[in-house]
C-alpha cells in the first residue's frame, strides 16, 4: 500500500517541537471541543444566498499567537507586501527588489531546515526516485512558488503571476473589472486580514448548493470552504473596494512548511504519473487526487501554469483542498420524507461501540432567532416511546442529547434504523428523521 504522504506531513507538523497549529470546532453543546487547541474554528452558519451574510461572528474565533511568532511564520508574513492584488500588474515597481529577493531566500532557508520540508525531500527521492539533491529541490520549491510567468489558460494572457501570489496572497480575477477573488487558499493569510478587519466570513458553502445544508465539512475543523468578502489595496495602501469569493477553500492549521510542501510533492507526483483520479487520462483528472487526511476524504486539486502552446508547465498556479466526505465510520443521510422545523435533528450516534447503554444520542440545532423553552417536548423513537426533554436552546446553537433508557418504555435507537420525532407540548410535530442500519461507532447525519 502507497504511503499517505499527506497526512504524514501533517502529523509530523503538529508534534510538538514543530509549527503546526492543532485545531478544534464548537461540539453541539456549543462549547470548544479541544479547548488547548491552538485554533478555534467557528463555522457558524451556511450560506443560504448569493450576496448574504449568514454568519455574525468571525471564522476563527481563536489563535495562540504564540505559534505565529515562529521564524517560518514571520519569514511568511514578510512576503506579504511584495504583492498587488490586480492580476494584470506588475510587482516590480513596490520597493526594492534586491530586499524581496532575500526575502524569499530568507523564507526558504528558514522553511528548508525544517523537518517538514525533510520529509518531503525524502520522500521525493526515495519513494519517487527522483535523483534530485537538496540544492536541486530548493531551486525547484523557489521556481513552483515564486517565479514570475504569463499564465495562458484559455489562451487569456496572464502576465506577472506566480503560485505564491495567488495559492497564498489572492489576486483579482484576470478580468480587472470582476468583483470575485482568485486564489487566496491560505488559512494564515486569512488570519492575517481578519486581525487587521479587512475581510469577513459569510458562512461556510462546501456543495455550492445554497440553503441545502452541507453539515459534513462545517463537522471537520481541518478545513474551511466558505464565503467571505475581502477588501484589498491598491499600490498605494489605499481601499480598492470589496470583493467577494461565495465558494473558497483552504485547509486550516498547517505551518507555513506544510503549506509549501503539500503542492511541491503533489507536483513531483503528477510528473511521476502518481497524481490523478479516475484513469488518469484526461486533463481533468491529472489535476486531482483523493486522499484522506484526519477524518474527511477530500480531492487535492493541482493546477499548473499553461504555456502559450496551451501544455502545462512547471510553475504552480493554484492548490486547494475540495472536501468529499467524512471517512469511513461517518455517514451523512439525506431522505426525501425527512421533516426539519425549528428544531432540527442534526445527527445522532445510534450505535456506540461497546455498551449501548448512556452512550448513544441525538443531535439537535435551534434554526430560529430566537431562545427556544423545550420544557414539554419530547423525542419519540418509531415505537412511540418518548424521551423528555427540558432545556432552554439557544438561537443557531446545537445541543447533544443522551438517550436515557430509563424505562424500557423509553426511547431508544437501534443498530438496524428507524425513526426519530420531536413534538412539542402540544403534541405538534416539529422534526423527523429516518436513520439508517449503522456500523458500530457510526455518526449518522441530517440535512
Amino acid at each position: 500500500m502507497s504511503r499517505n504522504i499527506y497526512q504524514e506531513l501533517w502529523d509530523l507538523d503538529i508534534q510538538p517541537e514543530n509549527n503546526g497549529c492543532t485545531v478544534t470546532s464548537r461540539g453541539p453543546d456549543g462549547e470548544w471541543i479541544n479547548p488547548d487547541a491552538d485554533i478555534k474554528l467557528d463555522e457558524q452558519k451556511e450560506l443560504s444566498s448569493r450576496g448574504g451574510d449568514d454568519a455574525p461572528n468571525p471564522l476563527i474565533a481563536e489563535f495562540n499567537a504564540e505559534k505565529l511568532n515562529g521564524k517560518t511564520y514571520l519569514a511568511l508574513k514578510a512576503l506579504m507586501n511584495n504583492y498587488v492584488f490586480n492580476a494584470r500588474q506588475s510587482e516590480d515597481h513596490l520597493g526594492d527588489n534586491s530586499v524581496e529577493d532575500a526575502e524569499i531566500e530568507t523564507f526558504l532557508d528558514e522553511i528548508l531546515n525544517t523537518a517538514v520540508m525533510k520529509m518531503a525531500f525524502d520522500y521525493i527521492k526515495d519513494d519517487l526516485g527522483e535523483s534530485v539533491e537538496a540544492m536541486e529541490f530548493r531551486a525547484v520549491t523557489k521556481r513552483l512558488w515564486f517565479d514570475i510567468y504569463t499564465n495562458y489558460y484559455n489562451n487569456n494572457p496572464v502576465p506577472f503571476s506566480s503560485g505564491f501570489e495567488h495559492i497564498v496572497v489572492g489576486e483579482s480575477k484576470s478580468n480587472p473589472s470582476d468583483r470575485g477573488i482568485g486564489g487566496y487558499h491560505s488559512w494564515l493569510k486569512y488570519l492575517y486580514d481578519q486581525e487587521s478587519g479587512r475581510v469577513n466570513f459569510n458562512g461556510y458553502n462546501y456543495d455550492n448548493k445554497l440553503g441545502d445544508s452541507s453539515p459534513q465539512g462545517a463537522s471537520v475543523p481541518h478545513v474551511a470552504t466558505i464565503s467571505m468578502t475581502y477588501e484589498p489595496l491598491d499600490m498605494d495602501g489605499q481601499p480598492m473596494g470589496r470583493k467577494r469569493k461565495d465558494m473558497g477553500g483552504f485547509f486550516v492549521g498547517p505551518s507555513p512548511e506544510c503549506q509549501i510542501a503539500m503542492p511541491v510533492v503533489a507536483y513531483y507526483e503528477s510528473i511521476n504519473g502518481q497524481f490523478f483520479v479516475g484513469s488518469g487520462t484526461t486533463a481533468r483528472e491529472q489535476t486531482e487526487k483523493k486522499v484522506e487526511i484526519h477524518d474527511a476524504v477530500y480531492h487535492l486539486v493541482l493546477y499548473l501554469e499553461t504555456r502559450e502552446d496551451q501544455t502545462r508547465g512547471d510553475r504552480l498556479r493554484s492548490f486547494f483542498p475540495k472536501f468529499l466526505r467524512l471517512k469511513d465510520g461517518f455517514s451523512s443521510v439525506t431522505d426525501p420524507d425527512n421533516i426539519q422545523g425549528d428544531i432540527a435533528i442534526v445527527s445522532m450516534l445510534a450505535n456506540p461501540i461497546g455498551s449501548e447503554e448512556g452512550k448513544e444520542w441525538v443531535e439537535i440545532e435551534n434554526r430560529t432567532e430566537e431562545i427556544i423553552n423545550l420544557d414539554g417536548y419530547q423525542f419519540i423513537d418509531h415505537k412511540n416511546r418518548p424521551e423528555p426533554l427540558s432545556m432552554d436552546i439557544e438561537p443557531g446553537k446545537r445541543l447533544r442529547i443522551m438517550v436515557s433508557r430509563s424505562t424500557p418504555d423509553s426511547m431508544q435507537l437501534t443498530n438496524s434504523g428507524g425513526t426519530v420525532s420531536i413534538i412539542d407540548s402540544t403534541g405538534s410535530l416539529i422534526s423527523k428523521v429516518t436513520y439508517p442500519k449503522s456500523s458500530n461507532g457510526e455518526l449518522l447525519y441530517f440535512s
